[in-house]
């Protein structure tokens, strides 16, 4: 069985990386392992994608040769304003991406993604400088054994 978790990883971070973007155009987005790293400009708003997996378990034994095994994760985004600017730009992102992730599945029809309801969480002041907000959005996703 081919695993669809590239194919599903994908899909969150392009839709995850379009709602930053359309929320407010140039935020610079920190992934995972990828790119540079947070931006070296202290009076810039940015975001960072993580996506963190959960448990996987056996969803529907169906036939001997099939089974449907599905998977849980989280999406963090996380939201950095810089300290004396206000927050009003970061809560109208959070917002948005309450809004994008809410019940919303991606990838249909193939490697469909679920989300249910995200949280969103008001960190505060980091010791870099920066208020932080975060939206995390539980999900989950199927696979078919062959």
């Amino acid at each position: 069985m081919a695993s669809a978790i590239n194919a599903v990883y994908d899909a969150i971070r392009t839709h995850a990386n379009a709602t930053i973007e359309a929320s407010v155009g140039g935020t610079p987005v920190v992934q995972d392992n990828f790119g540079k790293g947070k931006p070296t400009d202290n009076n810039t708003l940015w975001a960072r994608v993580a996506i963190r997996t959960g448990s996987a378990l056996v969803a529907d034994f169906g036939s001997p040769t099939q089974q449907r095994h599905r998977s849980t994760g989280v999406l963090f985004i996380s939201l950095f304003t810089p300290s004396e600017q206000g927050t009003k730009a970061a809560e109208d992102m959070v917002e948005d991406l309450l809004d994008a992730f809410r019940s919303t599945t991606l990838g249909a029809p193939t490697n469909p993604v679920t989300f249910r309801s995200p949280t969103p969480r008001t960190i505060g002041l980091t010791e870099g400088g920066f208020f932080q907000h975060n939206v995390e959005c539980p999900f989950w996703f199927d696979e078919l054994s062959t």
